[in-house]
């Protein structure tokens, strides 16, 4: 049954004259929300839950039924001339039943607009008899700002903001930007036009320390001007984790979820830093179903529902999931990405995995990472030469140049070019002052994968190990902590201080990382992980079982030939019944993709926007 407490806010109906004001009435039904949303007695569902029911004609104990709400709160907004009007109602979900009804008429200004909204929430929280704090009090008291024209932008901005393409965003940040310009002081719309610059980076491919770098100033200043803005607290822990200050970050997402229990964003934010610490276990799915709960209609609440089901290792539940926001959302590029995602790296489906890259590209041919999906899922099928294709494509669209770096020391290695390979490795690590040297981001550190195998075949293992300590100092420890981002880098340095007769950390290290995947559900890369790791230890048969594993799972031969630590296993008669058998298996999904292709029936490869 519904917490007696619960509550959604169904979107208000447009009754001005312009029906360009609709922008308008959901910029006070999405604030009305966030305000509700605030009481921690009160539990709220998100605005994408519920506008899935604008312009419903469902009945509202239904309505209520498939939210999971006892109560319901619809009304409308008009505005003409001096004057703005809004009525609601609260109703009874279980029974349809009015509670009451009450309409607002005021001189149509900003301060009167926000007195609206907190009366509002005061009536709706003595109807539930729900508590309100004394902070919950004084945040429901304070005025965003009291620039009507300000607030006018804010809404614009906000009606792109939901929407997250590559030009409502633009326009998004225009308007914001127009908000300041107007009132300086207007907390949410500096919050807001941080949180943009952050949407370029997540969702548009965007540079990441061009996006943090624009971004940090806006989130900062809001949280001068209001301190209680949960939001605010949710994108500064993500600002954070990209900076690589993940105790400044856990700290930032605990606020926002202390701040407004209600915010599925804040859940989900907070669940992706910790997941970096020791990767996807069960207890950080109930992050990820609380985000769920706080926003069941919500497509990127259902797709963090099928992580937790990915996390316990219950791929049909996630897949069942994934496939249906498909066919709901066909136009929503990020769901096909993580549905080709699912297929390649989960399930071993490398041919569905290429339809539904293609068309994630038919979709927004101006995101890089399809791209990326297709350059693996080829290499998985064993065709470098498309593989390096795709890789082109995807430079020529990726803006981060660290990102770009990694892919094209990639690149040169399918080439077997180790010089150009060392070449670009080297100049990304040594020639970045600006940042301080690439060291200090996550992707940066990565790029010392590429040169690995290189410096220790010439020899230069000083150098080497010089570039490792400065980039992982914590993994040169006593007693390491190893998180889940870091566990390949920590089979790396494994392999470097091997080279250089530091065998006691090198097994330190090794055991950390067995200890960690022990302590996850095993996917494709965690287990081709450990196959790897029981090479290095020089256990030839438990490597072998791993590798059927791998095997069994889905993965392909084709990855573990790029694993120099596994090259010696490769030339094994187990190994090699093994391989040649997922080979014969992955042929047969390769002939279907090349048959589609032939037949035209795989979305055309559209071309690249103008930079």
């Amino acid at each position: 049954m519904a917490d007696d407490k619960s509550i959604a806010v169904l979107p208000f109906d447009n009754r001005s004259e312009l029906k360009s004001d609709e922008f308008f009435t959901d910029g006070i039904h999405d604030d009305l929300l966030t305000q509700i949303s605030r009481i921690r007695d009160i539990k709220t569902l998100s605005r994408t839950s519920v506008m899935a029911y604008k312009d419903t004609t469902k009945n509202m104990v239904t309505i209520g039924e498939e939210l999971g709400v006892n109560w319901l709160l619809e009304g409308g907004v008009q505005r003409g001339g001096q004057q703005i009007r809004i009525n609601v109602q609260l109703i009874d979900a279980t029974n349809d039943a009015h509670l009451w009804a009450e309409t607002y008429t005021r001189e149509l200004t900003a301060e009167n607009i926000f007195r609206i909204q907190s009366e509002i929430v005061t009536l709706i929280a003595d109807s539930l008899k729900a508590v309100i704090s004394p902070e919950e009090k004084e945040r429901l008291e304070m005025l965003p700002t009291n620039n009507l024209e300000a607030l006018e932008a804010y809404f614009r901005g906000m009606e792109g903001y939901v929407i997250r393409t590559t030009t409502s965003i633009e326009n998004s940040i225009d308007h914001f930007e127009e908000a300041i310009s107007l009132d300086p002081d207007f907390a949410l719309a500096h919050l807001k036009l941080g949180a943009s610059f952050i949407d370029q980076i997540t969702h548009l491919g965007f540079s990441r320390d061009e996006g943090v770098a624009k971004a940090e100033p806006y989130v900062l200043k809001a949280l001068e001007l209001d301190d209680t803005l949960s939001e605010a607290y949710r994108v500064l822990g993500v600002l954070r984790r990209y900076q690589g200050d993940r105790a400044a970050a856990e700290i930032a997402h605990q606020k926002a979820i202390e701040l407004d229990p209600n915010n599925p964003q804040a859940y989900d934010a907070y669940e992706i830093l910790v997941r970096g610490k020791t990767g996807p276990t069960p207890r950080k799915a109930d992050l990820m179903r609380k985000a769920y709960e706080a926003d069941p209609k919500d497509s990127l609440a259902k797709d963090r529902l099928a992580e937790s089901y990915e996390a316990l290792g219950q791929w049909d539940r996630a897949l069942e999931i994934r496939e249906s926001l498909a066919a709901e959302y066909p136009n929503s590029g990020a769901i096909l990405l993580d549905l080709g995602w699912l297929y390649l790296e989960k399930l071993g489906r490398i041919d569905d995995a290429i339809i539904t890259f293609r068309k994630q590209l038919a979709v927004d041919p101006a995101a890089p990472l399809a791209n990326w999906g297709l350059s693996d899922a080829y290499l998985f099928f064993g065709d470098t030469e498309r593989s390096i294709w795709w890789i082109d494509r995807y430079l020529k669209n990726e803006k981060d140049l660290v990102r770009q770096a990694n892919m094209g020391a990639w690149k040169f290695r399918l080439q077997g070019d180790d010089e150009a390979r060392e070449r670009v490795v080297s100049k990304a690590l040594l020639e970045n002052p600006e940042s301080g040297g690439l060291h200090y981001n996550v992707i940066g550190r990565g790029l010392l994968y590429s040169i690995t195998d290189l410096y220790i075949a010439s020899g230069q293992l000083e150098e080497l190990r010089a570039h490792w300590q400065q980039a992982y100092p914590s993994l040169f420890k006593p007693r390491p902590q190893i998180n889940w981002i870091d566990r390949w880098a920590a089979k790396d340095l494994a392999r470097v201080l091997k080279a250089t007769g530091e065998e006691e950390q090198a097994n330190l290290l090794i055991g950390n990382v067995f200890a960690l995947l022990n302590s996850v559900t095993a996917d494709l890369w965690s287990i081709r992980l450990e196959a790897v790791l029981y090479a290095m230890k020089g256990y030839d048969q438990q490597t072998l079982d791993a590798v059927g594993r791998f095997f069994d799972a889905g993965g392909s031969p084709y990855e573990l030939e790029w694993e120099d630590e596994l090259k010696p296993i490769l030339e094994h008669p187990e190994y090699q019944a093994m391989a040649e058998k997922r080979k014969a298996e992955l042929a047969v999904q390769l002939n279907r993709i090349n048959e589609m292709e032939a037949n035209g029936e795989l979305p055309p490869i559209p071309d690249l926007p103008a930079n």
